[in-house]
């Protein structure tokens, strides 16, 4: 007895990272464990109220939630002691039971399992077997297991009603005592809280017969059992330092792309401690344009045993194109170069630009603006550079007709114009069968893209998909209820890796209820699932997914409750401003007046000359005396006195006209003394009614014409120093006159305005 239990420390001391633990610890989590439970009804999940509440189910689950590839296989029968564990050929005393071969410790072993876990809470004493009968028992079955270089947990017995019975009570203590002083720490405690001030099974724990656990129960159990920590004694590290690349993911990288995106790798050092520089490099490809950029960033302090540590890389992303990072460690104290590489693959949409084209027109013309983006972006107008009023789309805008210069804005937006979201089914099953029925609730209108499924036969495979308005319930094996959507063809490398086959789009509208029939073509394909003991419904803001039930080859069996392991994918509502958008540029609408302006209308003295403008940068120039040049000159000695109205046409480079006339009278004017212009004024000018003229002193006639000649007032007036007269002009047609003071051979001139 003593031997065996040094057997047991000895072996024991290989496998053992104290202060492990398997929530946390890396190098439990990328290292999977397969562990066998045998034992009575406590293992085998009775007095729980679903399968999935027992104690071993639970382990299970939370195995694999750290691993996927975790294996729990549950052995245990209800009834069991230690002899029916009890190795094939042994031979039991008179009146105790054979061992069960098909389930005891040597079929077992035969699993091939990292780890066992017996428990039998209270069979033995109930049975009337003394203590003695059972730690000889214990020993024989743990010395078996090590025999076969397989770690072994026990644990304690479990409390038990037995009527206040001091000598049943009292066995099931010096068990739990002994099972502590022989094996610990491998054992594992199932007593303490289960049990009340009297020994036995507390209330709160007690399924109704004073024996099994409730739901309660089986939770405190499987916390036991986690915190025993079995894969963080199970991990046994090298001797020599083996740094691990595990994980590669962004922190910061829009989908848009950005000079200042930030990755992280995650490291751990699963062997020995080592405290030298730890250098990673980052190589990323873009193998749209096939750059490559390589970076690199060092852990001073190295990493110790199961030590995770996070390195942070800035990365550009700025441009266009599919993606590729890897990771790759680069120290020499690093003894396994198999898993010191990571990837991460991503795409990332660049940033959009555009450049615009402008136009130009005529007054009141419509125009056409352009902006040149990239062929698979959206491009919006608006007529404000922020905000604004939306006027249009693609990548020519015409506009209204315009009388003016005007801006408009351009941008252009890539990506899509809807959201994507996901319902993720399970992560682990324990089933494998030919197909799966769930049910889809719609909250939201959306479609249906994609559906993730766990196939567990590899190589090319084809799911074939069903569909039918309203739950799958009631009509498992009704063929005529459903309608085939489907063939789709997918290959699987492996059953741990799900497949995704996009259905084309299904659409939803909210409120819809749709059953889904997934199954394989190869009628011995297999794809998988869980058992539960009722149906679990996850949920997203647009979506219901209602899971489900176990199906056989086309329609032929169904097997509920199940829970599949998949993903289904769908998109649904309005991204307007998609998922990467310019700035806006400014696009000129531009009006070409083609602007003229000869001055005013005038009067020169008969020997003068004058030069018109029609201004400099026009295309063509179209004067009335038919001259084509920018200016013209006017001399009076050529043209003689008389009014002439000259005007001029001209075009610009848009094609646009503009015109403009002016008035030049060429007369003989006469000088005059200077005290006499003085005395010669004519107010107001312009003027509405009349005007107020004064004249110098003597006789004068006063005529008035308007510029094409006409007489329109003549009067004799006298002139004086003191005195004003007035022209009445109430009923003259508005325009320019020339208002002309004779007297004998002096003659005296001005334009006057007429306004209405």
């Amino acid at each position: 007895m003593p031997i065996l239990r040094f057997l047991f420390l000895a072996f024991s001391i290989s496998f053992i990272s104290p202060l492990l633990q398997a929530q946390t610890s890396p190098c439990v989590r990328d290292t999977a464990f397969h562990i066998v439970v045998l034992g009575s009804s406590t293992a085998q999940g009775a007095g729980a109220s679903t399968p999935d509440s027992a104690w071993v189910n639970r382990y299970r689950d939370y195995l694999q939630g750290i691993n996927p590839a975790y294996q729990v296989t549950n052995r245990a029968v209800g009834g069991f002691t230690t002899y029916r564990l009890m190795p094939t050929g042994f031979l039991p005393p008179v009146s105790r039971p054979n061992p069960d071969t098909t389930r005891n410790i040597t079929a077992g072993i035969a699993l091939n399992p990292d780890a066992i876990i017996v428990n039998l809470p209270s069979n033995d004493v109930s049975s009337g077997y003394t203590v003695q009968e059972q730690l000889d028992n214990f020993d024989t079955i743990v010395n078996h297991a090590l025999a076969a270089g397989i770690p072994i947990w026990l644990t304690t017995t479990q409390p038990r009603f037995f009527n206040g019975q001091p000598v049943p009570i009292g066995q099931q203590i010096a068990v739990r005592d002994s099972l502590y002083a022989r094996y610990s720490p491998f054992v594992i405690d199932f007593w303490t809280g289960l049990a009340d001030s009297s020994n036995q099974l507390a209330t709160p724990y007690n399924s109704g017969d004073g024996t099994h656990l409730n739901d309660a129960g089986h939770g405190l159990a499987f916390s036991r059992v986690a915190n025993a920590d079995l894969p963080g004694y199970l991990f046994q590290a090298p001797t020599f330092t083996d740094y691990v690349a595990a994980d590669l993911y962004p922190s910061y990288a829009p989908i848009c792309g950005d000079s200042f995106a930030q990755f992280q790798v995650v490291l751990y050092n699963r062997g020995s401690s080592n405290s030298n520089p730890l250098q990673i490099n980052l190589q990323v490809e873009n193998l749209s344009n096939l750059q490559t950029t390589s970076y690199s960033n060092t852990l001073p302090g190295g990493l110790i045993n199961c030590q995770e540590d996070t390195l942070t890389f800035q990365v550009n992303t700025a441009a266009t194109g599919s993606y590729r990072f890897t990771a790759i460690i680069a120290a020499a104290a690093d003894s396994n170069a198999q898993n010191d590489t990571v990837t991460y693959t991503a795409t990332f949409l660049g940033q959009p630009s555009l450049v615009g084209i402008p136009d130009t027109g005529c007054n009141s013309s419509t125009l056409t603006l352009q902006a040149i983006a990239d062929p698979g972006d959206s491009i919006r107008w608006y007529d404000a550079a922020i905000a604004g009023t939306f006027m249009g789309g693609g990548p020519t805008f015409t506009t209204p007709a315009l009388s003016g210069s005007t801006t408009y804005f351009a941008e252009a937006l890539r990506g899509e114009f809807f959201f994507r979201n996901q319902i993720e089914g399970a992560t682990h099953s324990t089933i494998n069968y030919n197909g799966t029925m769930f049910d889809l609730v719609a909250d939201s209108a959306l479609i249906l893209d994609s559906f993730a499924v766990k196939v567990n036969t590899t190589g090319p495979q084809a799911i074939i998909a069903h569909t039918r308005a309203g739950s799958h319930l009631g009509f498992e094996t009704n063929a005529a209820a459903w309608t085939p959507r489907g063939i789709f063809p997918v290959s699987v490398s492996s059953p741990n890796v799900p497949v995704t086959f996009a259905t084309g789009g299904w659409a939803m509208n909210p409120g819809d209820t749709l059953a889904i029939y997934l199954q394989m073509q190869n009628g011995t394909s297999r794809l998988s699932y869980r058992p539960m003991s009722q149906p679990i419904t996850r949920v997203t803001p647009e979506l219901q997914m209602i899971t489900g039930s176990g199906a056989s080859f086309n329609f032929g069996g169904n097997f509920y409750p199940r829970d599949w392991n998949g993903n289904v994918y769908y998109h649904f509502g309005n991204k307007p401003e998609a998922d990467c958008k310019s700035e806006r540029i400014a696009v000129e609408a531009l009006i070409s007046s083609a602007a003229v302006d000869l001055g005013v209308d005038t009067i020169l003295s008969l020997n003068s000359t004058y030069t018109l403008n029609a201004g400099a940068g026009l295309s063509q120039y179209a004067w009335s005396t038919g001259a084509v040049s920018q200016t013209i000159l006017l001399d009076g000695n050529v043209l003689g006195a008389g009014i002439y109205v000259i005007s001029v046409t001209v075009t610009d480079s848009a094609g646009c006209t503009g015109m403009d006339e002016v008035i030049v009278v060429f007369a003989p004017l006469v000088g005059i003394e200077d005290a006499q212009l003085r005395d010669f004024k004519i107010w107001p000018n312009p003027s509405m009614d009349k005007f107020n003229l004064k004249l110098p002193q003597g006789k004068w006639t006063i005529k008035v014409m308007d510029l094409q000649g006409r007489i329109v007032k003549t009067a004799l007036l006298q002139g004086s120093a003191a005195s004003n007269q007035e022209i009445e002009t109430k009923n003259w047609p508005e325009g320019i006159y020339i208002l002309e003071a004779r007297q004998e051979e002096l003659i005296l001139r001005r334009q006057i305005v007429k306004m209405n």
